[in-house]
């Protein structure tokens, strides 16, 4: 059996919320804070070429930074996107370079989009 492990960054969230498996309920940060972030213990390693967000109703993030790892010592920064809002419920897909192999995700999710140097 899969049992997948959730650590968002707020503590009042309801966790199951977002792992039910049913595309109809929505997890949403109950903090205003400039960002969060959502680490998955996958149970074991997977294949991962993709992470998908679908945003509900006008609300997203601006900017997601994808993270993982094989252990909890060996995170690696793999992906990010600039999120446009394409309208209601839209989906931001982030493509992963090449195969990768993780046990752990993390997601990071910003209000802001960071600054061009």
């Amino acid at each position: 059996s899969r049992r997948l492990v959730l650590f968002p960054s707020s503590e009042d969230v309801q966790d199951a919320w977002l792992i039910d498996s049913d595309p109809d309920t929505i997890w949403q940060s109950a903090s205003d804070e400039d960002e969060q972030f959502l680490a998955l213990d996958l149970s074991a390693k997977r294949n991962i070429s993709a992470i998908i967000l679908k945003w509900a109703g006008l609300s997203s993030a601006k900017h997601v930074i994808v993270s993982l790892g094989t252990d909890c010592e060996d995170i690696r920064h793999v992906a990010e996107v600039h999120v446009a809002s394409n309208g209601w419920d839209h989906v931001t897909q982030v493509i992963l370079p090449s195969n990768q192999t993780a046990r752990y995700v993390l997601i990071q999710l910003k209000n802001h989009q960071p600054e061009l140097q």
